[in-house]
């Protein structure tokens, strides 16, 4: 049971080097969400940071 509820817990990822980008609080899913400028924190499995976004680049 315990191994399920850890595969939907939003936070796992973070144990294997991820990190979850907030801005205003809410995750950042799309980097065109980003401008120049914009302040965001990167969430890690341990503590977080701030930054200033310097560029966005786009995939497409």
């Amino acid at each position: 049971m315990n191994a399920l509820l850890d595969r939907f817990n939003p936070l796992e990822p973070l144990s294997r080097g991820y990190a979850i980008v907030m801005k205003d609080g809410k995750a950042v899913r799309d980097a065109a969400a980003l401008a120049p400028g914009d302040a965001i924190r990167a969430r890690f499995e341990r503590g977080s940071a701030a930054a200033r976004v310097e560029s966005v680049q786009s995939d497409e």
